[in-house]
């Protein structure tokens, strides 16, 4: 995420393959995958079957998107610390 908001990756780039993020971030193919998959549900980066995976404009509302996930999940990692203290 922070590449693509950072212009790593500029929108209509070609991302790594799954192998070449494997190697370079010392991650499983399964943990790359749920990365990629979540990108695409927030609409972050795209995949073409046989020409590979892409980044998308980065808009307000997949901004908007990022923000209120990662907040839902602050906030659920406090309420769960809390619960437990």
């Amino acid at each position: 995420m922070q590449r693509l908001v950072d212009g790593t990756y500029l929108p209509g780039q070609r991302l790594p393959t799954e192998n070449q993020m494997q190697v370079e971030w010392g991650v499983s193919r399964s943990v790359v995958r749920e990365a990629m998959k979540i990108l695409t549900s927030q609409g972050l980066v795209r995949i073409e079957p046989g020409r590979g995976s892409f980044v998308n404009e980065i808009t307000h509302s997949s901004l908007e998107t990022q923000l209120d996930l990662t907040l839902g999940m602050t906030l659920e990692s406090w309420e769960i610390a809390l619960n437990d203290y």
